[in-house]
C-alpha cells in the first residue's frame, strides 16, 4: 500500500510539473522568457530587456560616456566577438559596450558648461558634451516635485509603458536631476476633473493659494495662458521687452515663435524647448489610396501638382470608386483645423501674429470656407466629423484623409498606432488653385503649442522658488547628450531621420523636407496664427463657450452663409487680440 501512495504522490506531482508548462484551458505552453542585460562598462545606463525564447532582442539605443567614442556591443567584457542581432535568444545573456577614447577635448574645469552655454561646440558632441546640474545649489531634503501631465507613459521614462525614445538615457538624466537637487520626479496625470480643455484650466486656477508651494508644473496648451494668468495661477517666466526674467537667469534662450505664442502682453508665461517645425497637414490611408487606384496625393506634391483643382478632382474621383452607398468618403477630421490648412495654403490668414490684424472677414477667409461647404454638400466631407481631432471612420479605414498633428503617428490616443491596419502617409494641404509647382502663396500656420508652466512661489518648502523649478525643469529636459549616429547631421537631416522612424512612404517624407526652412528657395512657409489664443480668450478659458471660435465657426450645412458667422466674430476678435497683446 506504501508503494502504492508513494507512486499516487509521484503520479501527482508529475501532473503538476506537466501543469505548470500548460496554459490555461486551452492547453497552450507557457513561453520561457530570458534576460538581455547590457553591461555599458562605465557608459550610460541601458536598461535589460526581457526576450521570449527563440525570439531576437531589439538593439538598444547607443550608451553614451564622456571622452570616448561608442564602438558597438559585444558578447564578452573583452570585446572581441560583435553581438548578431539576427541571432535567437535561448538562455541570459550579457552584452558588453566597447569605448574608443575620444580625440575631442574633454571640457576643462572652470570653462562654461553646455547648461551656461548651449551654442558651444562641444555641446553637439555626445563626447564632450556636459551639464551643470542644479547651479543654485538648491536642497529639496526628498521634497517632491509633481509634473502634471495628460498620460505620465508619454512623458515618464520609468514608465512599463514609455512612448518615448532613448527610455534609458532619460532615466539616467531623471536620477542625475533627483540626485543632484535631493529632489523625488513624480509624472501625475490630470485627475479626472480636470479632462481636458475648460475643465483643467478651471483645475489649474483652483490649485492653491498663490504663494504657496505645492510642487506643481503643468503640461498645458498655449492658449490657455491668457485665461491661465487671471488669478495668477501660473508664473511669469521671461518680459520680451526688458529681456528680463527666469529665462536669462537660468541662461535658456527659447525659440522666438514659441516667445509669442506663450506670452501676454509680451510678457511670456510657458516654457517650450526646441524648434518650431511644420506641423499642419493631411494624413491619409495609403492603403485605401493604391486600392482605389488614385495617384499618391504627396507624389503630386513632389511634382508641383497638388493645387486646390487637383485635389478637388482627387476627390470626386475617389467618391465614384467609392460607388454609391459606400459609407466611405474623403475627408474626416476638425472642421476648423480643416479650413485652417486649405486657407494657409491658400495665402490666407485667420489671425496674423506678425501684424496683429484679425483677417476673419477676408474673401479668402470666407471662400475656403464655402468650398468646405461645397466639399460637403457633395458628401466627401464625413458627416460626424466637426469638433473630433481624428474621426472613428478614419481609424476603421473607410475615410481617406483625415487632419491631424505628427505627434498623432505615435499616440495610442489618436490614430491608435498600435492597432492600426494600414499605413498613415502624410501630405501638405494643396496650395492654391493654378499655383502648382511654384507655391508663391503657400504658408502653413501655426497657431498653439503643449508647453510647461509653473505655479509662482517665492521661499516655499525648503526655500524652493518658481527659478529653481524653471531650472529642474530645464535640467530634465536639455541635459540629454545628443545621439551619436545623429552628432554629424544638420538639423534639417536630423529631423529627416525623426520623420523616416514615423513614416513608411519615401514620397510624404520629401514632402514635408521640402517645406522646412533651408530646403526651399524664398521665405519661411510656417507663419504664427493667433486664432487659438483669440478663440480661447473670448470663451472665457474654452472654444466651445461665449465667442469661441469652435461653437461659432460657420456651418457646412444650414441656410447661413459663411460670411454671416465671419462677420459676427470680426469685431468681438478684434477687441480680444487688442487686449491680449496691449492688455487693454
Amino acid at each position: 500500500m506504501k508503494k502504492f501512495y508513494g507512486f499516487l504522490f509521484a503520479a501527482i506531482l508529475l501532473l503538476a510539473l506537466v501543469g505548470c508548462e500548460m496554459g490555461g484551458a486551452g492547453g497552450g505552453t507557457t513561453t520561457t522568457q530570458f534576460t538581455v542585460s547590457f553591461n555599458t562598462q562605465g557608459g550610460s545606463l541601458i536598461a535589460a530587456q526581457k526576450v521570449n525564447s527563440g525570439a531576437t532582442v531589439v538593439k538598444p539605443a547607443n550608451p553614451t560616456r564622456n571622452g570616448y567614442t561608442f564602438e558597438g556591443w559585444f558578447t564578452e567584457s573583452a570585446c572581441t566577438t560583435a553581438v548578431d542581432w539576427t541571432k535567437t535568444i535561448t538562455a541570459d545573456v550579457t552584452y558588453y559596450a566597447k569605448w574608443k577614447e575620444s580625440t575631442s577635448k574633454p571640457p576643462v574645469e572652470g570653462e562654461l558648461s553646455c547648461a551656461e552655454d548651449r551654442t558651444q561646440e562641444k555641446c553637439l558632441d555626445p563626447n564632450t558634451f556636459d551639464w551643470n546640474y542644479n547651479r543654485f545649489e538648491f536642497d529639496g531634503k526628498g521634497m517632491k516635485i509633481k509634473l502634471y501631465v495628460g498620460i505620465a507613459a508619454e512623458n515618464d521614462p520609468f514608465s512599463s509603458g514609455f512612448t518615448g525614445e532613448r527610455a534609458s538615457e532619460r532615466q539616467v538624466v531623471q536620477t542625475n536631476v533627483e540626485d543632484e537637487y535631493n529632489v523625488k520626479i513624480a509624472w501625475t496625470e490630470y485627475p479626472a476633473e480636470a479632462a481636458w480643455g475648460p475643465s483643467r484650466v478651471a483645475w489649474i486656477m483652483d490649485q492653491g493659494t498663490k504663494g504657496i508651494y505645492q510642487g506643481h508644473v503643468f503640461l498645458i496648451d498655449s492658449n490657455w495662458i491668457p485665461t491661465l494668468i487671471t488669478n495668477g495661477s501660473i508664473a511669469e517666466l521671461y518680459n520680451m521687452t526688458k529681456k528680463t526674467g527666469l529665462f536669462k537667469e537660468i541662461g535658456y534662450t527659447q525659440d522666438p515663435s514659441f516667445l509669442t505664442m506663450t506670452s501676454v502682453s509680451k510678457r511670456v508665461f510657458g516654457y517650450s524647448n526646441g524648434t518650431v517645425r511644420p506641423d499642419t497637414f493631411l494624413y491619409y490611408n495609403q492603403d485605401l489610396v493604391n486600392e482605389l487606384g488614385l495617384e499618391d496625393p504627396a507624389s503630386l506634391w513632389n511634382k508641383g501638382e497638388w493645387d486646390y483643382a487637383k485635389f478637388t478632382e482627387f476627390a470626386d474621383a475617389a467618391m465614384e470608386a467609392f460607388g454609391p452607398d459606400s459609407g466611405k468618403t474623403v475627408l474626416a477630421g476638425e472642421w476648423v483645423r480643416m479650413s485652417q490648412g486649405f486657407l494657409a495654403a491658400a495665402g490666407g490668414k485667420y489671425i496674423d501674429g506678425d501684424l496683429n490684424k484679425v483677417l476673419l472677414s477676408n474673401p479668402k477667409t470666407v471662400k475656403v470656407w464655402e468650398n468646405l461647404r461645397a466639399l460637403y454638400a457633395k458628401g466627401q466631407i464625413e458627416k460626424s466629423s466637426g469638433s473630433s481631432d481624428v474621426n472613428d471612420n478614419f481609424i476603421a479605414g473607410n475615410t481617406i484623409f483625415n487632419t491631424g498633428s505628427l505627434w498623432f503617428l505615435s499616440s495610442s490616443l489618436r490614430f491608435d498606432v498600435a492597432n492600426k491596419a494600414f499605413d498613415i502617409s502624410v501630405v501638405p494641404y494643396p496650395t492654391a488653385e493654378g499655383d502648382g509647382a511654384a507655391k508663391s502663396m503657400f504658408t502653413i500656420p501655426m497657431g498653439y503649442k503643449s508647453t510647461w508652466a509653473i505655479q509662482p512661489v517665492e521661499n516655499g518648502e525648503n526655500g524652493i522658488s518658481s527659478k529653481i523649478i524653471l531650472n529642474i525643469l530645464d535640467d530634465l529636459m536639455n541635459s540629454l547628450p545628443p545621439e551619436d549616429i545623429l552628432s554629424s547631421l544638420d538639423a534639417n537631416e536630423k529631423y529627416r531621420v525623426f520623420l523616416e522612424k514615423r513614416i513608411n512612404s519615401n514620397e510624404s517624407v520629401n514632402a514635408i523636407m521640402s517645406v522646412q526652412d533651408g530646403m526651399h528657395e524664398g521665405p519661411s512657409y510656417l507663419y504664427l496664427d493667433l486664432l487659438e489664443l483669440v478663440s480661447m480668450t473670448s470663451g472665457e478659458g474654452s472654444h466651445y463657450k461665449l465667442n469661441g471660435f469652435w461653437i461659432n465657426y460657420p456651418t457646412l450645412s444650414g441656410e447661413e452663409e459663411p460670411s454671416v458667422a465671419l462677420n459676427k466674430l470680426q469685431p468681438i476678435y478684434e477687441n480680444t487680440l487688442n487686449g491680449i497683446i496691449y492688455g487693454n
